[in-house]
């Protein structure tokens, strides 16, 4: 159970409090179960879970990836049906397709495998509002499977996750990009300002801005001095109250 207690220990370090810090999160997880990851939050439509944007996004170890799979369209090729996933249970990739079947399939071929995406394990937790939350673990083809033990650790540790994301700023009340574009145009933000205030919007933390959005962290904090300036506000807390007084009005 050491991986475990590890990991409670970087979520209470990252991710307790007010101030949480995803994407340092991230980077001490893969050191723990060496693997990448992706926690985000799936569209439903039809009985089938799938990823469409980058809004749902929670944290992941590897960006990249991720954007790669979002601008190629990768979901359209890899939905998933919302009954094969139950909440809680870790499911496999290796328990329902062979590594032999697995390396036939097109999609493998041309994007998982190159990409460092052999062996899976998904794990889809339901919040209390009933959206959805999936956490899905990978490791490359050279390294080994997740073991049953792995799956239970992972899958147990998903239950402290799906709280901590449901009781933090990672969910907030929807804001219409029209309304985030007003309130630029008002107070005379760039493109790049009203892009991280969206960041900041969906409760993400400048570090977290920073490797979506592929700046800089020094950059992403200019941004961040720049618009509380042009508001004339002295923090980000006075900043978003700022904004939502205005959009209310």
């Amino acid at each position: 159970m050491i991986e475990l207690e590890k990991l409670y220990v970087c979520a209470e370090k990252y991710l307790a409090g007010e101030k949480q810090d995803w994407a340092g999160f991230a980077i001490n997880f893969r050191l723990i179960f060496k693997a990448e990851f992706v926690f985000y939050r799936p569209t439903y439509e039809a009985g089938i879970l799938a990823w469409r944007s980058m809004d749902g996004l929670v944290v992941t170890t590897n960006p990249e990836v991720v954007e790669k799979y979002i601008k190629d369209r990768i979901f359209d090729l890899n939905q998933i049906p919302d009954n094969s996933l139950n909440p809680l249970e870790p499911s496999r990739r290796s328990d329902v397709i062979s590594n032999e079947t697995y390396r036939t399939i097109d999609v493998v071929k041309k994007y998982f495998i190159p990409n460092g995406i052999f062996y899976m394990l998904a794990v889809l937790a339901i919040e209390r509002d009933d959206n959805r939350l999936m956490l899905v673990v990978w490791r490359d083809e050279s390294e080994s499977d997740f073991s049953d033990i792995e799956k239970q650790r992972i899958a147990l540790f998903m239950r402290y996750l799906s709280v901590l994301a449901d009781s933090t700023n990672t969910k907030n009340t929807p804001v219409a990009k029209s309304e985030i574009k007003d309130f630029g145009k008002r107070y005379g933000l760039t493109f790049s300002e009203t892009e991280v205030l969206t960041g900041l919007l969906q409760g993400k933390s400048l570090r977290q801005i920073a490797i979506q959005s592929k700046r800089s962290y020094g950059t992403v904090r200019w941004h961040v001095r720049n618009i509380l300036e042009k508001c004339q506000v002295k923090s980000q807390r006075n900043l978003l109250s700022e904004f939502y007084a205005l959009i209310k009005r």
